[in-house]
């Protein structure tokens, strides 16, 4: 079939089903709500089409070149768009659940509010696009390249993130609960107010000048993670796990940490003003020369715990075990110690 006389079929309404169009030449096309059914548009140029609201399914694109194309609201459900390139395309709510888009070119792309639910994504370009709002539960999404992707508010809850580059990544309000994050390295992300509950991310780094504002880290794994410089006013790390990690010259003001393992976990010059430790496990920590004005390490484990130098006005140390602690050059006299009455209180009620 010509395209002169596809474009005849679709300006009266024909349902395109079972073609193969090849290499077809389709650029700058207006194919608004066409529909297409199991039709092989391999190594075709759509440059430029205008897709508004059409329907492609289980069609074969591999190989396509959409660059810039208009694909607004279009169904692509279960097509195979395997190396395509859609750079530039803009495809706000776009539907691509369950479709194969491995190795694809999605760089500058906007896929606002697109659904991409079970989508097959593995070493797609997503540099510079825009993913806000976007559904990719259940995606598998190894090797994605998102240097400076847009994914304010996306769904990658549960997500094997192996392999993927997180630089200048917008992650405000994304919600990567669950997600796997083991070794990965994250640099100049913006991931205030993420959600990151339970997430696997052993030795994960995540460089100076990552703004963790509100971040919520509960139950989380960052056994061995690096997090040296970032900033995390009011993060919440309840429950987590921070064995040897490094928090060092981090500014975590009103941070929570109650519930935390944070054993030989390294605070050294961190901002820690306000925060809250109760019941916190900081065995051989290192406070070295840290501010804890008014923060409340009540019942925290700290046997052996290094508080050379450290900032203690007003710090809340009601029980807490310090056997062995390090308290060289540190202002302990301004903190407050355990309370008679208040534990006399405790007993009482245990």
């Amino acid at each position: 079939m010509t395209r002169d006389a596809l474009l005849a079929c679709l300006a009266r309404g024909e349902v395109i089903a079972g073609l193969t169009l090849t290499g077809m030449d389709l650029s700058q096309a207006d194919l608004s709500g066409a529909v297409f059914e199991r039709v092989t548009f391999t190594k075709a140029t759509l440059r430029q089409a205008v897709l508004r609201r059409a329907t492609f399914e289980h069609c074969d694109l591999r190989g396509a070149d959409c660059t810039g194309a208009e694909l607004t609201e279009a169904v692509l459900e279960g097509s195979q768009l395997s190396g395509a390139t859609l750079s530039q395309v803009k495809a706000k709510r776009v539907v691509l659940r369950k479709a194969d888009l491995t190795a694809c070119q999605l760089a500058g792309a906007d896929l606002t509010e697109a659904d991409l639910t079970e989508a097959r994504m593995e070493r797609a370009d997503c540099a510079g696009a825009v993913l806000a709002k976007a559904e990719l539960a259940g995606a598998l999404v190894k090797g994605i390249n998102f240097e400076r992707a847009d994914l304010t508010k996306a769904n990658l809850s549960g997500a094997d993130l192996h392999g993927c580059r997180f630089e200048r990544t917008n992650l405000h309000k994304a919600d990567l609960s669950q997600a796997s994050l083991e070794g990965l390295h994250l640099k100049g992300c913006l991931m205030a107010l993420t959600r990151c509950a339970g997430v696997k991310a052993k030795r994960v780094v995540i460089e100076p000048g990552t703004v963790l504002t509100q971040a919520s880290f509960i139950d989380a794994d960052l056994e061995g993670a690096r997090l040296e410089g970032v900033t995390g006013w009011a993060a919440v790390f309840m429950g987590a796990t921070l064995a040897g990690a490094t928090l060092a010259q981090s500014r975590l003001s009103q941070a929570n940490f109650t519930g935390c393992d944070c054993a030989t976990t390294d605070f050294t010059q961190a901002e820690l003003t306000q925060t809250r430790w109760k019941g916190a496990d900081c065995r051989e920590a290192k406070f070295v020369r840290a501010d804890l004005t008014y923060a409340d390490l009540s019942h925290v484990n700290c046997g052996k715990t290094d508080f050379s130098h450290a900032v203690l006005d007003r710090t809340n140390l009601h029980r807490i075990q310090d056997g062995g602690a390090i308290w060289t050059g540190a202002n302990r006299a301004a903190a407050r110690e355990t309370d008679p009455a208040l534990q006399q209180a405790e007993d009482w009620t245990h």
